[in-house]
């Protein structure tokens, strides 16, 4: 009687543990070849790539670093003919200190980084982060911040009380691609990681400037507005 029941357990056991295997292999397969990494999948990614000395070193060199995206590395189909298993990640990390982007390239099934690559004057698009940062950093300047409120002011009819009145939207803002607006400090935007601002009030009415902020020098450096 102990021995049947025994048994049952065992294979109970065995069938749960093969179903989970199958749930596994399962999900492996939903996840290969070009599919988007999952959330777990970029989690271990990021995890890998900040315990890299060739991450870490640098960073901790920098006193001010952005982690900007974790996505899936772009591979060649014969990477993937040879490897159908294979899952790599870019993830990528900005230095404003010496303005370098650091690029590792993280093979998950392996649990290695397989590269770590510098570049500069490489600007991927703004993180959630860096828009509020570019915000506050616009409002809070002696001269775009009064001219931030006048413009609300005259757009809504109201006073703008505080940063949350506005929706903001933050673009890479490259000196090279915006001759006519990038003066004084603003030249350095391209080589500096620079953010420029869309703002509308929460009802959707838009305010026509368009701050332009160097995060790398954590100062606003121009304005721009729509044509009238």
């Amino acid at each position: 009687m102990g021995t049947s029941t025994g048994n049952a357990v065992l294979w109970r056991g065995l069938l749960g543990a093969a179903a989970l295997l199958g749930a596994s292999e399962a999900w492996a397969a939903a996840r290969t070849g070009y599919d988007p990494l999952s959330t777990d999948e970029q989690s271990l990614a990021l995890k890998m790539a900040l315990a890299d000395a060739r991450i870490t070193g640098p960073q901790g060199q920098s006193k001010r670093s952005e982690v900007l995206m974790v996505e899936r590395h772009q591979e060649d189909k014969a990477a993937f003919v040879a490897t159908p298993t294979l899952r790599r990640a870019d993830v990528y990390i900005y230095l404003y200190d010496s303005d370098r982007l650091l690029q590792a390239v993280v093979n998950l099934p392996k649990n290695a980084v397989d590269s770590v690559i510098t570049a500069q004057k490489v600007q991927l698009p703004p993180t959630e982060t860096e828009g509020s940062a570019s915000l506050t950093l616009a409002l809070g300047d002696s001269k775009l911040g009064p001219q931030i409120r006048d413009e609300y002011f005259r757009s809504t009819g109201r006073k703008l009380t505080s940063a949350s009145d506005l929706v903001s939207d933050a673009l890479v803002f490259r000196s090279d691609a915006h001759p006519g607006a990038a003066g004084g400090a603003a030249r350095d935007c391209g080589l500096h990681r620079c953010t420029q601002l869309l703002l509308t009030s929460r009802d959707g009415i838009l305010v026509n400037v368009l701050p332009i902020v160097d995060l790398s020098r954590g100062a606003a450096v121009g304005m721009t507005s729509f044509a009238p």
